[in-house]
C-alpha cells in the first residue's frame, strides 16, 4: 500500500494551535488529549488519504482538496502524488472557506 508524507502548513498548525487554546480554556486536560489526537488523526492520512470526501473548498478547483473529520473538527488537505499537504483544521460548525 503506497505511504504519503503528511505536511502540516504554517495555516494549518496556527489552526491547530488556536483551537487548543481556546478548548483549554474550558478543559486544560481534554485541551492536551484532544490536540494529540489531532496529530494521529494527521498521521493517519499517510495511507490511503483518498478514503476521505472532497471537501466544499475544492469542489470549484481542480486541486484534490478533501477533508476528514476529527471530532467537531476538520481537517483539510490536499493530495499530491506523494505527499499530503493539510492546508486547515476547522471547527465544522464553521462556514468552508472560499477558495483559496
Amino acid at each position: 500500500m503506497k505511504r504519503y508524507r503528511v505536511r502540516p502548513t504554517e495555516s494549518a498548525i496556527a489552526d491547530a494551535d488556536e483551537a487548543f487554546h481556546w478548548l483549554h480554556l474550558e478543559a486544560p486536560e481534554a485541551a492536551y488529549t484532544w490536540y494529540e489526537g489531532l496529530f494521529a488523526a494527521f498521521d493517519s492520512l499517510q495511507t490511503n488519504p483518498r478514503r476521505c470526501s472532497r471537501a466544499p473548498e475544492g469542489k470549484s478547483q481542480a486541486a484534490d482538496i478533501r477533508h476528514l473529520f476529527y471530532g467537531t473538527y476538520r481537517i483539510i488537505f490536499q493530495i499530491s502524488s506523494d505527499a499530503v499537504y493539510i492546508v486547515h483544521v476547522r471547527h465544522s460548525a464553521r462556514r468552508p472557506l472560499g477558495n483559496e
